[in-house]
């Protein structure tokens, strides 16, 4: 029997255990508290804002006269989406009200998707970039939207909840030739199955095919690149969808979305004809059955969730670093790193990264509860709870 949607007074998640009603410092943390003139609630409507801008030019929005995969990824993305709010039902907007602190009940995951999501949408606006450089503007937009919500909660004085933790970092090479050809690692710590560990996925960006828009090659090298992706145990490709005019004459480009490699191998192993073995679909296998994720769902849910089959697992910052090198080069030029445990040290994963030839490009700690004192005053009094 469907459940009634919450309020902005009530929780989901379980953050209403760690965010007691007698709690002194509540209107430092608890975003459900905060109006729309509070700086994190500016952040995130500015994230938001860009979203909606984006679309008014058709980037995330599915064509007139889109094919039925599409479709079907669309509405699993929405559902997704919605599953994780308030409300159970998948609207054509659940993504847009996911860019909002207080829905989520985990703050961080609600930092991570919003982000995540302004960033899909300002790299596609762009339709010259290759596909190195695409990667490379995910890696440098990412850390600016993360950069301006963190600044956010520096200026009002405030916290992330009790319990939650961010440490958001990156690293960038400078010098030394990436040894593989990824385009991009992405290594978040998290409790899994509760326990500490690092997650490590080694990202390659394709584009879509100009004249088949839903599927895209991957047989650069005679398929070596697959393979060697493929061997790490950690790869996945990252699919661009190209701008498509649809029938109603509107331009139109999908979100980018993820497909493990392992699934991508399985398509090119049983292709019907060699001619189009490499071809593969950017949504869904060779079937017709969506397994793609949508990026911003993949940085702020299975990145940190508990599905084993996601990238592989590293107990300490030196483990991951080290999987991330191949006599001594590094096997990506850049890498975007966060822990949200608490246990786990972005710090010295950058230093260790650091030997492999990648300069630290951002480290960047979200303020959090524990840091602020019960005599703490706000330096944002805007919520009635503060006044």
């Amino acid at each position: 029997m469907p459940t009634a949607e919450p309020s902005r007074d009530e929780y989901v998640d379980g953050e209403d255990e760690i965010n007691p009603s007698d709690d002194p410092l509540r209107a430092f943390h608890d975003p459900s508290l905060w109006d729309a003139n509070h700086p994190v609630s500016r952040a995130f409507q500015r994230l938001a804002d860009e979203v909606l801008q984006r679309r008014d030019i058709g980037i995330g929005r599915l064509p007139s006269d889109a094919t039925a995969i599409e479709a079907r990824f669309e509405r699993s993305r929405l559902s997704g989406i919605a599953a994780k709010l308030a409300s159970e039902t998948a609207t054509d907007n659940a993504d847009i009200s996911a860019i909002e602190a207080w829905p989520w009940g985990n703050t961080v995951s609600a930092i991570l998707y919003a982000t995540a999501q302004a960033t899909a949408h300002h790299v596609l606006r762009d339709r010259s970039l290759d596909e190195p450089a695409v990667n490379s503007s995910v890696h440098d937009t990412l850390l600016r939207r993360l950069d301006d919500v963190a600044r956010a909660y520096r200026s009002a004085g405030c916290g992330l909840p009790a319990g939650k933790y961010l440490h958001a970092g990156a690293a960038k090479m400078e010098r030394t030739k990436d040894h593989m050809g990824a385009d991009l690692a992405i290594v978040v710590g998290a409790s899994v199955l509760g326990l500490p560990r690092f997650r490590v996925v080694l990202i390659q960006a394709k584009h879509a095919d100009a004249r088949q828009r839903d599927r895209a090659n991957v047989g650069r090298n005679e398929g070596r690149q697959l393979d060697n992706l493929l061997s790490t145990g950690m790869g996945y490709y990252l699919f661009y969808p190209r701008v498509v005019t649809d029938a109603e004459g509107c331009d139109t480009r999908l979100l980018p979305t993820l497909r493990p490699a392992p699934a991508v191998f399985a398509d090119v192993a049983t292709a019907a004809s060699t001619s189009n073995r490499y071809m593969v679909g950017c949504h869904a296998d060779r079937v017709g059955s969506v397994d793609a994720t949508d990026f911003a769902e993949f940085v702020a849910s299975r990145m940190a969730g508990d599905d084993l089959s996601v990238g592989r697992l590293f107990p300490c910052a030196q483990s991951a670093a080290a999987a991330l090198e191949v006599k001594g080069k590094p096997l990506v030029p850049q890498v975007l790193a966060c822990d949200l445990s608490g246990r786990l040290s972005v710090l010295e994963f950058l230093v260790a990264m650091r030997g492999y030839g990648l300069e630290t490009t951002a480290d960047m700690p979200f303020p959090k509860y524990e840091e602020l004192k019960s005599d703490h005053k706000p330096d944002f009094p805007s919520s009635p709870a503060m006044r």
